[in-house]
């Protein structure tokens, strides 16, 4: 299953080097991405494979998947569990992934809280636009 993973996102990464662009994806394609970008990082935390299991999360957080929102939340929340429960000590990503300027968590705990912050920050805008459409409902 990790290598079907793998195969599938190292497949879709070269017919679409500069992402998945929304008009030119069948849903069933989105779909299968979506799952194995969800997946690959938790076969790699259940094969033991630390180091990658980190980087698969990195990259399905950072890559161009085009993953949707929940998809996002859950890797979001999977990583945060994972870097804190774990023991592993994540390294810094290295220099050739980061943007100048760009913030780097210097450990575990500060990304762990940098992510759930993020999916917080989410949640607090998911529920505002539900809020706003209900009080346009009700008004």
């Amino acid at each position: 299953m990790l290598l079907v993973c793998k195969r599938v996102l190292d497949a879709v990464e070269k017919m679409f080097s500069q992402g998945i662009p929304n008009a030119q994806v069948d849903n069933k394609l989105q779909e299968i991405v979506s799952h194995a970008v969800e997946l690959l990082a938790e076969l790699w935390k259940q094969a033991g494979c630390y180091p990658n299991a980190i980087s698969a999360y990195r990259n399905a957080l950072l890559s161009q998947w085009n993953v949707d929102n929940d998809c996002c939340a859950i890797i979001q929340k999977a990583f945060a569990m994972f870097l804190l429960n774990s023991g592993v000590e994540a390294n810094p990503p290295s220099l050739a992934v980061q943007t100048e300027g760009s913030y780097v968590p210097k450990n575990n705990m500060k990304e762990a809280i940098l992510l759930l912050v993020i999916l917080q920050g989410e949640d607090d805008v998911e529920a505002d636009y539900k809020m706003k459409n209900a009080s346009e409902h009700w008004f």
